[in-house]
C-alpha cells in the first residue's frame, strides 16, 4: 500500500510546500493507518515521507508528490461513520501551528471514571463488556462458508487441514464503549483475490468492496483463515506475492459483526451466524 510507504525519523524537519496539518481526528482512529485510510479514499494512492503521530485529533502529513498535497486540501477528507469532514491546511512551520492555522486542538485522553460512578450509568455486565476487548469484523452464514471452503479445496486441489477456524474477515479491535459508533449488522460485499496454503494454515486473501468499511483494516490484503494443521497455529497475515492469484474469484455477502465474550458472533440481524 503506498500510503504507508517509507517514513522519515519524526525530527525531520517538515517540508511546508508538501506538507498538510490536518485535525479533528475522532479519538477511535487516531492512529495513522486510520488517516491515511480516508486520505486514499479521497484522492487515491499517495506516500508520506514523514512520521505520522496522531496526538490530541491532529497530525501532519508530508507527500512525496505536491499534487497529491494538492489534492488533499481540496478534498473532503472523510472518516468513516461521521458526518463531518476532517479539517485540512497547509502547515506552518510555527511552535503554534494548530492555533496559527485555526485549530484547536481537541483533548481525547478518556476521564478515567471511579467504579461507583460508573455504576450509576450503567449495570454491572455493560461496565464489563465496556472492558473487553472485542474482535470486529465481517462475518459470513454457513452456506457463504460452504461455497468458499469448497472454491479453495477445487482450486488447489487438496482437502482442508483438520481444524477449521472461524471463517471471518477481521478487522479491528476495540472495547465496549466504542463499539457503539459501528454499524453493526451492515451487509458487505467481498470478493476472494487469492488463495493461501502452507503445511500450518489455508488462507483466503480477499478484497473488501466498501470503501467506508475496507479504511477499517489495517491491511490491504485482508486475510481470512480457512483451516489450521492443529489448535495451536497461530494464523499469519499473507501477502498477495505469497499467494496464487485468483482473477475475479467469486464474491459473497457478509455482515458487520463482532465476536462477544463468550466468542459468538453477533450482528444485529442474526445472533450466531457460526456454531
Amino acid at each position: 500500500m503506498t500510503s504507508t510507504g517509507s517514513q522519515r525519523n519524526s525530527s525531520s524537519k517538515l517540508e511546508p510546500a508538501l506538507t498538510v496539518t490536518i485535525s479533528g481526528i475522532p479519538t477511535l482512529y487516531s492512529r495513522a493507518v486510520k488517516v491515511f485510510g480516508a486520505i486514499r479514499n479521497a484522492i487515491g494512492p499517495f506516500k508520506a515521507t514523514n512520521l505520522v503521530i496522531v496526538r490530541g485529533g491532529t497530525c501532519n502529513v508530508q507527500f512525496e508528490k505536491k499534487e497529491n498535497r494538492e489534492k488533499c486540501l481540496k478534498s473532503k477528507i472523510m472518516m468513516w461513520g461521521f458526518s463531518e469532514p476532517l479539517k485540512v491546511a497547509p502547515y506552518q512551520e510555527k511552535d503554534n501551528v494548530m492555533e496559527s492555522a485555526g485549530f484547536r486542538p481537541r483533548v481525547v485522553d478518556t476521564v478515567a471514571t471511579s467504579p461507583t460512578a460508573e455504576a450509576k450509568e450503567q449495570s454491572a455486565s455493560s461496565a464489563q463488556q465496556g472492558n473487553l476487548t472485542i474482535n470486529v469484523g465481517i462475518f459470513f452464514l454457513k452456506k457463504d462458508i460452504t461455497e468458499l471452503h469448497k472454491f479453495f479445496t477445487t482450486s488447489m486441489t487438496e482437502n482442508l487441514l483438520p481444524h477449521e477456524r472461524y471463517t471471518y474477515v477481521q478487522l479491528t479491535s476495540v472495547n465496549g464503549r466504542t463499539l457503539r459508533s459501528f454499524p453493526i449488522g451492515k451487509r458487505v460485499s467481498i470478493q476472494v483475490v487469492g488463495l493461501f496454503r502452507n503445511g500450518s494454515q489455508q488462507s483466503a486473501i480477499v478484497q473488501i468492496n466498501d470503501p467506508e468499511i475496507a479504511a477499517l483494516c489495517p491491511s490491504s490484503n485482508p486475510t481470512v483463515t480457512l483451516a489450521c494443521s492443529d489448535n495451536s497455529v497461530v494464523p499469519q497475515q499473507v501477502n498477495m506475492d505469497m499467494a496464487k492469484r485468483t482473477g475475479n474469484g467469486p464474491t459473497f455477502q457478509g455482515t458487520l459483526g463482532y465476536l462477544n465474550a463468550e466468542n459468538r458472533v453477533i450482528t444485529s440481524t442474526m445472533t450466531q451466524v457460526q456454531q
